[in-house]
């Protein structure tokens, strides 16, 4: 299996308030409005060796991640200093009938601190919705990064999901996989539904 790689120029984390719920363990908390919103959750590879749907960047430099798809798990796998990779979709939000959307997976980490960057530690979930505001469109509305447990350490397989609050004006949602410390992240069994209700306490985060 061939690994794939885009490297895409620098980018960087905005601080945007988001009101959203963590979701771990088998909790059942949300009942799905929609099928999956994600194309190819198995990560499954075209003929020129990448994955339909999914695109991928990293902070700077050099690459410095590996990553590969193998019988619907995707891992992601550090081999140099870079301070983190990102491997998502771009969905263009449907008609609704709910405000609260949930993006969950199964990951598997084998993870630890990177002391070289003082970024968010960790790996698992990302979640920004982009939109029209005060007139001007393409704002990033919402950011939800490594809103979870576990993000760290050495784990088996676990669900995580985030429940977020779609705020009024959004038009697209960017739900991908954000490695942001040393070590493996492995994915599986990604999902993007309306649900009826969030799940867990909400939060405001600036």
């Amino acid at each position: 299996m061939k690994p794939f790689w885009r490297n895409v120029s620098i980018a960087i984390w905005l601080p945007v308030q988001a009101t959203l719920a963590g979701c771990t363990g088998t909790d059942d908390c949300s009942q799905p409005l929609s099928d999956n919103l994600l194309e190819n959750p198995r990560f499954e590879l075209n003929e020129q060796g990448t994955p339909d749907g999914w695109y991928s960047t990293q902070h700077a430099g050099t690459r410095a991640y590996r990553v590969t798809a193998k019988d619907g798990v995707l891992t992601i796998g550090k081999f140099d200093e870079q301070a983190w990779f990102y491997f998502a979709q771009k969905v263009k939000i449907p008609d609704r009938d709910s405000q609260h959307l949930r993006f969950s997976a199964e990951i598997k980490l084998d993870m630890a601190v990177d002391p070289l960057h003082a970024f968010e530690q960790g790996g698992g979930l990302s979640l920004k919705i982009r939109g029209t505001s005060n007139n001007r469109s393409n704002r990033l509305l919402l950011s939800s990064l490594l809103d979870h447990e576990p993000r760290l350490g050495k784990t088996d397989w676990v669900p995580v999901a985030v429940t977020v609050v779609v705020p009024p004006g959004s038009e697209t949602v960017t739900a991908g996989f954000l490695h942001q410390a040393n070590g493996t992240l492995e994915v599986r069994n990604p999902g993007l539904h309306w649900v009826k209700e969030s799940c867990g306490e909400s939060a405001a985060h600036q």
